[in-house]
């Protein structure tokens, strides 16, 4: 049931990026803010399913959903800051540097 809700919030977060974008194509940091979305409600729900499964106290599920979201933020961090590091390498290999 979670993947479930989890794209119907995909889909509708990719309409409404669509919207946005008058129906173009999506930006690159469009589409990894919508897979990462993804991977984070998935998550969430699956954190709140396991507390309420097994008769946790209820407050442990905004825990799980803390760490959770670090995990998350760690990894779209690091996807970040590879892809970042790659486009200055390119920039910097394709020449477009003037000597002055």
């Amino acid at each position: 049931m979670p993947w479930v809700l989890a794209l119907l919030g995909h889909f509708l977060s990719w309409t409404v990026m669509k919207g946005i974008r008058a129906g173009g194509s999506l930006t690159g940091f469009q589409r990894a803010l919508l897979f990462f979305q993804f991977f984070f409600v998935v998550g969430i729900a699956y954190s709140m399913m396991l507390v309420f499964r097994l008769d946790l106290p209820r407050p442990l599920w905004l825990v799980l959903t803390v760490v959770w979201g670090a995990v998350i933020g760690k990894i779209t961090q690091k996807h970040y800051q590879r892809n970042r590091d790659q486009s200055q390498s390119q920039t910097d290999a394709g020449g477009d540097h003037k000597e002055v």
